[in-house]
């Protein structure tokens, strides 16, 4: 999955860091919070892109 900065993921933690859902711009998670992308490869994160 391609991450685009300007569009919005809807982040689903499935369970895990405390579970829960966030909507995060793309740019934030490529700069601020690279370990997103790691946790969604692995399976326990949920990215979708929203918008």
């Amino acid at each position: 999955m391609k991450i685009y900065k300007t569009k919005l993921y809807r982040v689903d933690y499935k369970g895990t860091h405390g579970g829960g859902v966030d909507h995060i711009r793309g740019r934030f998670i490529l700069e601020k919070y690279p370990w997103i992308i790691d946790e969604a490869v692995a399976g326990n994160i949920e990215l979708t892109k929203i918008g």
